[in-house]
């Protein structure tokens, strides 16, 4: 969801997409899974300030 409105449903494999993250936080996301494991991470957001 992205102010209050649905992005995507589905099967967690088409829907759980580093694309659909970004879109949803409207911040670059990676997006990996390893082990059954899911693992997202904020990419390009450059040094703290």
């Amino acid at each position: 969801m992205r102010d209050g409105r649905l992005v995507a449903a589905g099967p967690i494999d088409s829907v759980l997409t580093a694309d659909l993250l970004t879109a949803v936080f409207d911040l670059p996301v990676e997006l990996s899974r390893h082990g059954g494991r899911w693992a997202a991470r904020a990419t390009g957001l450059g040094p703290p300030r």
